[in-house]
């Protein structure tokens, strides 16, 4: 990563990733085991119609609107740490 003025967010970024990593080697690790021990069919099936349904809050118009507020916001630190560096 770079260093100097956006080392502050490297590290920040950096920890994100590692927790990321942690958290899906739990799922695999653990979650999902689990998961596939206790459900049963008709849970899957459900999950499944669930997951098809087309209603992702991921997805939704607000959520949007504050990822690019985030993406605004990087973009500007960026710049100005481009301008600090020359």
């Amino acid at each position: 990563m770079r260093g100097h003025v956006g080392s502050g967010f490297d590290a920040a970024l950096l920890d994100f990733v590692e927790n990321e990593r942690r958290h899906i080697a739990m799922e695999d690790d653990i979650f999902f085991p689990a998961a596939v021990k206790a459900l049963k069919r008709e849970d899957w099936e459900q999950i499944a119609r669930d997951m098809n349904d087309g209603k992702n809050p991921l997805l939704s118009a607000a959520v949007e609107d504050g990822f690019k507020t985030v993406r605004r916001h990087i973009f500007q630190l960026e710049e100005e740490a481009e301008a600090v560096r020359g």
